[in-house]
């Protein structure tokens, strides 16, 4: 990379914990929460009650989320350009779930007249990237990323990109899932997408992290936690196509198998686990809390990173990836600093 990008805030809300903190160390003593939803989160902890009225949980969890994230980096008094810092949140597609089916139940049962006047903004798609960036400040580009359960990781690799090219130097990036209504779920139970369900049965849930050129981290005195190596995205179709867009991301991280610590992967665990000849740990989020669709994969980054700091290994590398139903594929290298 031309700019070393480093990761300065991490932030998480999931059926393991409503912090970083929290879901590791549950993931950590094997918790099971798949079938739990988030207990225990209670919004008026976050939000005031007209932003409540406002804001779908997809949204909500966003927000959690990224505020853990801008906490630890260091962004919450920050004193320079906020034409610097960029938003961008991935998404699974049915964005407002539960916000959508209420209101329409609304508009059937008893008229046009009783549905929220905060419909339009609540139900877009980018409204988590919007509200964040409104809530700070933040006045770099904002966008959201559409890629079902790639989504997250997606939208993490194009922060990079935005660092790389000159489009901001801080970026706060993740996915989120809203609470999961009945239709997507009896939708997801139906169809052949998600082969494992009901398995790994679906789940809410957010993550965030803050990225930014090391540069800026030290002239702010922000502490790096982990560097980005590489990232690498492709539309894959079978089992060697995925296998392919692994090996490519590794030539161009410069990276040998054998350098690799931990592999974080939401989809075809067998494939590229193939690639290593070494035993390698592997991490994988659905065993414990299902699938949270488009945080899977920046909660595969955060707790491969900690997973890593916490083996104590100087640079330890992880190599996380991610593929939805439709192909979309994305992978990121990471190393602990």
């Amino acid at each position: 990379m031309v700019n070393k990008i480093v990761i300065t805030g991490l932030g998480m809300i999931n059926p393991l914990g409503h912090t970083c903190l929290e879901v590791y160390n549950a993931y950590q003593d094997k918790v099971n929460s798949i079938n739990q939803g988030i207990s225990h989160y209670d919004p008026t902890n976050h939000f005031e009650k007209k932003e409540i009225n406002r804001l779908d949980s997809f949204s909500q969890y966003a927000i959690v989320a990224a505020n853990e994230a801008i906490e630890q980096a260091k962004l919450s008094d920050y004193e320079g350009s906020m034409e610097e810092i960029s938003v961008i949140i991935g998404a699974a597609g049915n964005g407002a779930d539960q916000f959508l089916q209420e209101n329409h139940e609304l508009l059937i049962e008893r008229g046009p007249k009783r549905i929220s006047p905060y419909y339009s903004s609540a139900a877009m798609i980018n409204s988590p990237p919007a509200e964040i960036a409104l809530k700070n400040g933040f006045q770099g580009p904002s966008a959201a990323v559409l890629a079902g359960e790639a989504s997250g990781l997606l939208a993490l690799g194009q922060a990079v990109n935005y660092i790389q090219n000159g489009s901001c130097t801080i970026a706060i990036a993740g996915g989120t899932q809203g609470d999961i209504s009945l239709l997507t779920e009896t939708g997801y139970e139906k169809s052949a997408i998600i082969s494992e369900y009901p398995h790994h049965p679906l789940n809410p849930g957010a993550g965030a992290v803050v990225i930014e050129t090391e540069k800026e981290a030290r002239r702010r005195g922000a502490e790096p936690i982990g560097e980005v190596i590489s990232f690498s995205m492709s539309t894959v179709s079978d089992e060697a196509e995925v296998k392919e867009a692994v090996i490519d991301a590794l030539a161009e991280a410069n990276i040998e198998t054998h350098m690799v610590d931990l592999i974080g992967v939401a989809e075809e665990t067998d494939v590229v686990t193939s690639i290593f000849k070494q035993d390698v740990e592997i991490l994988s989020l659905k065993e414990s809390m299902g699938n949270t669709l488009a945080a899977s994969g920046v909660n595969q980054v955060i707790l491969s990173l900690l997973s890593l700091k916490e083996t104590g290994k100087k640079e330890a590398i992880g190599l996380v990836n991610c593929i939805d139903p439709a192909g979309h594929f994305g992978c990121l290298i990471i190393k602990v600093v």
